[in-house]
């Protein structure tokens, strides 16, 4: 797997478990952790995407 397809596959990831947080937010639950969850699964799903983003532009296709 390459460097890109991790980094794509973890921020999927992230990116899913953020929403899933933000839509329990949005279900009226105010659970302290799901406010957690949800900010440190959006920047994991953002750095995820930049260091995808990264290893294309500078072909770090390992």
């Amino acid at each position: 797997m390459t460097e890109r397809s991790k980094y794509l596959v973890c921020g999927t990831i992230s990116a899913v478990a953020a929403w899933a947080a933000y839509t329990m937010l949005q279900n009226g639950s105010t659970r302290l952790y799901l406010y957690i969850s949800l900010v440190v699964c959006t920047v994991a799903a953002v750095g995820f995407f930049i260091g995808a983003i990264v290893a294309f532009v500078t072909g770090d296709d390992r």
